[in-house]
């Protein structure tokens, strides 16, 4: 038996053409870029097509060469059920390889530090310092293509083809090609002016004022491959006793001024020991002669000894000056930390410090005088203060005949049920603090409690600092929070929970 089906109202779904997925693109010479599709059809093929072949070629798959500088239509045709469409045409541009502009990339002229023979002696020994500029910051580079440099002028900068330094002669500027050969061709990609720069002293003072007991970081001052001082109280300096003297000599100082360790640099930090003039001469290496010769720098230091301060001045970070007169007051929110650098002046003044806040349990201050006090625009020290309560506290600081006041105000941060808060916290503690042993509680944990982090933080140049969060509970009320080492409470707040 022969059953015969008749099928009829049957709907097939028309099929989507495919679609370029990038419509322009820029390439490099001998560059190569996929052409990518969106939508493709599994039974379509593809073919495409250069409208400038010897500008930008593509093979059968859709990969565009760049051949030379110019522009190309790519049309890209869609072969379906043996009827053909055109999809799409990809506008390529191919590109030459250019520098790249280093003032809008924010990196200013490359600089390179002059010292005689110090670039030869690196290349002599296999270890160039290489002039990075130019292959670093380029565009449309030509994977295929050879780059390399030139100097403007060999009398002041002696440059190998691979850009490797071998010598400077003097401070100036210079400019330095790159040049770029590809295929018997050579073409100059661009210049960059090059910064040739000598040791020298980074401040101008030929004087410098320091107080007994002061340090200044010399190191910070110098801009010098390697060099040495020489502490004296002669104004001329005498290079032969620099060259034939031992470090450990030098090291030592005198009875005025005397060296410190600072980063394992033996000439990092001076510290004014006595009182009386020196002068501070600094000589450059010689890496051709293998001694030390001219002198790039020498100052006269005063050391006197300050005990008695003038007036002190408190500012916020961006030096604007917060506190001109005892009294002036300004706000924090609860549970929060600020800090407030100051400077006393005389700025050299090296005596003692007091800090007093006249209530505690609202605000408390830590005091942190500045190892390192240059002029009047570097801080003398800062004042660490910690809202607990809502309130008004005056802290005080007194140096030395001098007396400032800041009225600070504590303002209510509204605390809702089920919240995380960020808690930190200023102490002093005499002595080290095993964090192991910090101990939270709270006098109604359905309220509110506090977790800390693992670390109680203690560093040198700040105090010791505390870093948590406190959480609330859906229960409404009051909680005493509580941080405390051994029997000494290093933290405490009253929270007052409401219901959002």
């Amino acid at each position: 038996m022969l059953f015969v089906v008749a099928l009829s109202g049957v709907h097939v779904s028309a099929v989507s053409a495919a679609e370029l997925a990038v419509k322009k693109k820029d390439i490099a010479i001998a560059d190569t870029y996929k052409i990518k599709l969106k939508d493709k059809n599994k039974l379509a093929s593809f073919h495409y097509t250069s409208s400038q072949p010897e500008i930008a070629a593509v093979t059968k798959k859709g990969i565009v060469t760049g051949k030379k500088a110019g522009t190309a239509k790519i049309t890209v045709t869609q072969i379906l059920n043996k009827k053909k469409s055109v999809i799409g045409t990809l506008a390529v541009t191919v590109k030459e390889a250019e520098l790249a502009d280093l003032d809008s990339m924010e990196q200013g002229p490359p600089a390179l530090w002059h010292q005689p023979g110090y670039y030869r002696s690196l290349y002599n020994s296999g270890t160039p310092d290489y002039l990075d500029v130019g292959i670093k910051y380029m565009h449309y580079r030509n994977p295929q293509a050879e780059y390399w440099y030139s100097s403007g002028d060999e009398a002041k900068l002696l440059l190998e083809k691979d850009g490797a330094v071998v010598d400077t002669f003097g401070e100036c500027t210079v400019e330095v090609f790159v040049h770029e050969t590809y295929r018997k061709k050579t073409r100059t990609v661009g210049s960059v002016e090059v910064l040739i720069i000598g040791p020298h002293l980074a401040n101008d003072a030929y004087t410098w004022e320091l107080a007994k007991g002061d340090t200044l970081n010399i190191r910070s001052y110098i801009r010098s491959r390697k060099y040495r001082i020489q502490i004296s109280d002669s104004a001329k300096p005498d290079a032969a006793a620099v060259n034939n003297i031992s470090e450990e000599s030098l090291y030592r100082g005198d009875e005025v001024l005397a060296f410190e360790d600072l980063d394992d640099s033996k000439y990092g930090r001076l510290r004014a020991v006595g009182v009386g003039s020196r002068y501070l001469h600094v000589f450059m290496y010689d890496y051709m002669q293998q001694k030390y010769t001219d002198v790039f720098g020498s100052a006269k230091i005063n050391v006197t000894d300050v005990q008695e301060a003038e007036y002190i001045k408190l500012y916020d970070r961006e030096g604007k000056i917060i506190c001109n007169h005892s009294g002036d007051s300004m706000l924090i929110d609860a549970y929060n930390t600020h800090d407030v650098p100051f400077y006393t002046v005389p700025y050299k003044y090296c005596g003692s410090y007091e800090i007093t806040s006249s209530d505690e349990s609202v605000v408390k201050a830590v005091l942190v005088k500045s190892s390192y006090v240059h002029d009047m625009e570097s801080t003398s020290g800062c004042i660490y203060l910690t809202a607990c309560h809502p309130g008004t506290a005056e802290v005080t600081l007194k140096a030395g005949g001098a007396e400032t006041t800041l009225r600070v105000t504590v303002n209510e941060q509204r605390v809702r049920t089920n919240d995380i808060y960020y808690m930190r916290a200023y102490f002093t503690y005499d002595g080290t603090i095993d964090p192991k042993k910090v101990a939270v509680d709270s006098s109604d944990p359905s309220v509110a409690v506090m977790e800390i982090e693992e670390e109680v933080i203690q560093k040198q140049a700040y105090p010791n600092c505390i870093k948590g969060e406190f959480r609330t509970g859906a229960k409404p009320g009051s909680a005493t929070l509580r941080v405390t080492y051994d029997d000494t409470v290093l933290y405490c707040i009253t929270v007052h929970v409401e219901k959002p």
